[in-house]
């Protein structure tokens, strides 16, 4: 592998990652949004039978599209020590992720369209 190839491959990886962190970043700030709005959109799904209203459970927040399926997610790691955001394809397989690791420090992971680990950045 050249120097020129391997420049370019990362070049590649920095524009996929900046890409999962503008979209979970936006992810954060429309779930700040929906939050604040969390009244409001539980009455009128209590008005409007069959409404979307946004989902919050237990220190979890889902994203739902209009089927019910959950595009993103804003909870606490698996081993509860800190937050974590993520979102899914279509398929329902995570494609970023971004939270804290078990070291405590920052990560941001990205996966390609079947769910498994590409990249992390720490």
């Amino acid at each position: 592998m050249t120097i020129e190839q391997r420049l370019e491959r990362i070049e590649s990886q920095n524009r996929r990652l900046k890409w999962a962190l503008t979209a979970i970043v936006g992810l954060v700030v429309t779930g700040c949004i929906a939050g604040l709005k969390y009244e409001q959109d539980d009455r009128i799904a209590i008005e409007r039978p069959g409404a979307v209203p946004t989902v919050v459970q237990a220190g979890r927040f889902e994203v739902v599209d209009a089927n019910g399926k959950v595009v993103a997610v804003m909870c606490m790691n698996a081993d509860r020590t800190g937050g974590v955001v993520y979102t899914n394809n279509r398929r329902g397989a995570i494609v970023a992720q971004m939270g804290a690791a078990d070291d405590e420090r920052g990560v941001v992971w990205t996966y390609d369209r079947e769910g498994h680990l590409r990249e992390s950045i720490r």
